[in-house]
């Protein structure tokens, strides 16, 4: 595996950037709790990259040939969330034609990640927590137990102490889930790292793109620097995958596509860093777009893709109608 800068966890992924204390740490513990077979609970904001150490679990244990599954337990609704995870049998309700094996099941001799455990409905966690302790479960409409051998690893935004304290999540679900606990720091208090992730960023963009590697004019890195990033590592991403869509041929970044918001302030592109004011938010909104439009020669559609937004949305900004 290609290492970027030695700075990256043996065995595991290749996306795990870093070389603060914080990242040290969670590289010790990884390889500590990798091997074994016990419950994982990362904790940490949206963004940090939860699910990358995940499979650096994944992928550090004797599990690592078998499957990873995960599934977003806050992005389903609890009416579907127990047919995805458990499956159920031919019959179980009008449709279920055929016996169909949940996400649980398929992540048998291998590791089974939920992300936003916290999200997860009481009924459910009770559920889980029987998978935890007797590695069996019922499919739905299904009196048999069906038996697996899984590894679970579990991550939230979620302060669950508290979720335990407001009777939002079960207690003995938590104190299996927190037999190991890895917590995962913002990018705020780990900014030594961004240097590396903006290197490994820009050569994992140019590698997709099949073109020349990017790089930041002077003063960008300064500028990425000084924001707060409360999107985390993920918002980072985005915002040099952006700046080198907007860079077009060019193998420099300006640092006007590098447009981040601040708190009580925006810093908006065209403008020095001594130079910042304060807007209403309609009007940032507009301004921005409105900039966008002109890099890209007024194409709508492919401002709208590169702000990931509508057409439709781009003309309300615009007060179009």
């Amino acid at each position: 595996m290609k290492m970027l800068g030695g700075n990256h966890l043996h065995q595991g992924s290749e996306e795990l950037v870093g070389k603060s204390k914080p990242m040290q740490e969670i590289k010790k513990l990884i390889s500590l709790v990798g091997p074994s077979n016990v419950p994982v609970l990362i904790l940490g904001e949206t963004g940090t990259g939860k699910e990358l150490i995940a499979r650096a679990v994944h992928k550090t244990s004797n599990r690592s040939k078998g499957p990873f599954v995960t599934v977003n337990v806050g992005a389903l609704p609890e009416s579907i969330l127990e047919n995805e995870l458990f499956g159920h049998g031919k019959g179980a309700f009008t449709g279920a034609q055929v016996d169909k094996a949940g996400l649980v099941e398929i992540a048998d001799r291998g590791t089974f990640f939920g992300d936003e455990v916290g999200e997860m409905p009481l009924v459910m966690q009770g559920k889980l927590l029987r998978v935890i302790e007797t590695g069996t479960f019922r499919r739905l409409g299904e009196t048999r137990e069906t038996k697996v051998n899984v590894r679970l690893v579990c991550a939230t935004n979620k302060d669950l102490e508290e979720e335990v304290r407001q009777k939002n999540f079960r207690a003995d679900l938590f104190y299996r889930l927190s037999t190991f606990i890895i917590r995962v720091p913002p990018l705020r208090e780990r900014m030594e790292d961004i240097p590396l992730l903006v290197d490994y960023f820009l050569s994992r963009f140019a590698a997709v793109a099949g073109g020349a590697r990017k790089h930041l004019a002077r003063r960008g890195l300064d500028r990425l620097m000084e924001y707060h990033w409360p999107g985390n590592v993920r918002e980072l991403a985005n915002v040099l995958e952006r700046a080198v869509l907007l860079s077009c041929v060019h193998t420099e970044i300006p640092v006007d596509a590098l447009a981040l918001d601040t708190r009580g302030t925006t810093f908006m592109p065209g403008q020095e860093n001594g130079n910042r004011r304060t807007m209403r938010l309609r009007d940032v909104e507009r301004e921005y777009v409105a900039g966008i439009l002109e890099t890209v020669e007024g194409n709508k559609a492919r401002a709208a893709r590169l702000l990931g937004i509508s057409r439709t949305k781009i003309y309300s900004l615009l007060g179009a109608c």
